[in-house]
């Protein structure tokens, strides 16, 4: 048979308002603290100065940059396209996909520092950019390896004419990053 004073229950003690409260703080500002240092980054930019701030999710693996494309020449203004670059461990992968052009056409193209309507240098060597080789249906792919893109800096994704004739675009989109 079971003695009674083992059967009864010894009360617990409920930890004080005030420090449980204080407790709380402690943990919720820890794990702020945490969270901040696994989804901020800033760089500087050598050459302008300018401070740029990264706030992205801890789980996200390198950085995301997007394009839209467009033209604002003619004969090419229903050419649009997108371009996606992800960096990764200090190399960029670009993939590029344009619609609306001459089938069966050749497009050199290029990332240039700088936005649309300014001037730029290249990025990266030019024999990173294999020529966009147009199929039937007015659709070009491509894709690219480069060193990493720095988030300080402003990029454009741009396309030409021609082989012969690199400096007529036919569409054009900043990078952004996201």
């Amino acid at each position: 048979m079971t003695s009674p004073r083992l059967l009864r229950r010894t009360p617990t003690r409920a930890p004080h308002p005030a420090r449980a409260l204080r407790l709380g703080r402690a943990a919720l500002a820890l794990g702020a603290a945490l969270v901040a240092a696994g989804c901020l980054r800033t760089r500087r930019d050598p050459v302008t100065g300018r401070v740029a701030v990264d706030v992205r999710s801890p789980l996200q693996k390198g950085t995301v940059w997007d394009a839209k494309l467009s033209s604002q020449t003619a004969p090419f203004y229903s050419a649009v396209g997108t371009v996606r670059a992800d960096v990764i461990d200090g190399q960029t992968t670009l993939a590029l996909r344009v619609t609306g052009l001459s089938a069966r056409a050749t497009h050199p193209w290029r990332v240039h520092e700088g936005k649309c309507g300014a001037v730029g240098a290249q990025f990266g060597e030019s024999s990173a950019y294999a020529p966009l080789l147009v199929n039937a249906q007015g659709v070009a792919e491509g894709t690219a390896k480069l060193p990493a893109l720095d988030i300080a800096r402003n990029y454009k994704v741009r396309l030409f004419v021609s082989v012969t004739d690199s400096t007529s675009e036919v569409v054009c989109g900043n990078l952004v990053y996201r």
